[in-house]
């Protein structure tokens, strides 16, 4: 429903990240400069900002605790249109990829990709999404878009982005049963493209694909948990996990288990990882060991029909259209964040036609080990003394 977030202060409790804000303190400061929604979920909140292009800013298991997405203040309180990026943060934004490759949307016509030559479409970076329906269990905006890739394509659509709050036995069921009362709370987004131009998107001029992405609070001993399958093999023979988009992760911020890799959330350092089709699967992951803070995303199954789109940086590809599916990005400051990615096939839509991508994020405390066994293993298949081991979080 919606709520104005009183802007008086408030005398907080202390959180284990105490110079990272509560969540109070972040929805005080977005509804002072934007219209929220907020929805009670579980145990806690999370915020809605149609005009911030229809952002799941930040969560929280409780209103006092930790604001579990990255808020950058000072972009929400003076974006720099101009600039490459207005980057308000968000625990959950919308945008259409690829980034990069032959068909990127994110280079002009002709640009080489160079980190310093990438902007995001004026289309993604700014206007508001209008409320067509809201009551106190989801919330529904949509806006027409224009965008244009770096092959010339041209891409009329419009978007609708529905959240809402998933019903508890979703969320203990995501979680191999466990009920964490008390100790959750949880969104999720249904986000739809439809071609609204006289022609059929096809290979020729690339393909969009919806791109939903989440920036959450880093920390020291934060990391990515990206599980793979095992019975199948990208054809290019590549590894189960990519970790070369900015260059190589180092070995002591990646590393590859039996079946899933880890990878340091901690924004010290920028790289990027990434699961492609023939090994991904439906769902990724982060554990705060400091927090006990659980993140986890779940996303529409994965078509292993389908083609997807590549985020490999660079336009001589050996396959465009075989790609990512689940992604993670750390950044490397100023800003103190990492991101949870996940795609869509790519969208070959003739006029009318649409497409739904599902996005389901659950933050649960997690306050003892073996606890953290059973979720790891039932929500993720994999085992609770291979990942502290890599991890080093004993």
């Amino acid at each position: 429903m919606k709520s104005f977030l009183g802007l008086a202060s408030l005398l907080l409790a202390l959180s284990a990240c105490s110079s990272a804000p509560s969540y109070r303190e972040d929805a005080e400061f977005l509804d002072a400069r934007t219209t929220c929604y907020e929805f009670e979920s579980g145990s806690g909140v999370f915020v809605v900002t149609p005009k911030l292009q229809a952002r799941v800013m930040t969560a929280g298991i409780d209103t006092e605790s930790l604001s579990l997405g990255f808020v950058n203040r000072d972009a929400v309180a003076s974006p720099d249109l101009a600039g490459a990026f207005a980057n308000y943060g968000g625990a959950e934004r919308f945008w259409i990829g690829p980034e990069s490759g032959p068909f990127a949307f994110f280079f002009a016509p002709g640009a080489p990709h160079e980190r310093e030559l990438w902007r995001v479409p004026p289309g993604l970076n700014e206007g508001e999404f209008r409320v067509t329906g809201q009551d106190e269990k989801r919330i529904r905006m949509e806006r027409d878009l224009e965008l244009r890739n770096i092959a010339g394509g041209e891409f009329s659509m419009h978007v609708t982005r529905e959240v809402d709050v998933p019903f508890p036995a979703e969320v203990r069921a995501a979680l191999g049963g466990e009920a964490l009362a008390n100790h959750w709370t949880a969104f999720r987004s249904r986000t739809t493209v439809v071609n609204t131009g006289p022609r059929a998107w096809t290979r020729e001029q690339g393909l969009p694909c919806i791109w939903v992405l989440g920036m959450f609070r880093p920390g020291d001993s934060a990391w990515v948990i990206a599980p793979f399958r095992t019975d199948t093999f990208d054809p290019d023979g590549g590894p189960a996990v990519r970790s070369d988009y900015f260059g190589a992760v180092p070995s002591d911020r990646f590393r590859l288990g039996t079946n899933f890799a880890i990878f340091r959330a901690d924004a010290e350092q920028v790289g990027k990882i990434g699961v492609l089709r023939n090994r991904a699967v439906d769902r990724i992951a982060a554990w705060d060991h400091e927090t006990r803070m659980f993140t986890l995303i779940m996303f529409s199954p994965v078509d292993r029909s389908a083609p997807y789109m590549s985020e490999h940086w660079g336009t001589t590809l050996a396959d465009p259209f075989y790609g990512d599916v689940v992604n993670a990005y750390n950044h490397g400051g100023p800003e103190p964040f990492f991101e949870l990615e996940t795609s869509s096939p790519a969208l070959a839509l003739g006029p009318g036609g649409s497409y739904t991508h599902v996005s389901m994020t659950i933050h649960a405390r997690i306050d003892d080990d073996f606890t953290l066994a059973r979720v790891l293993r039932s929500a993720l298949g994999i085992g609770h003394d291979e990942f502290a081991a890599l991890s080093g979080i004993r």
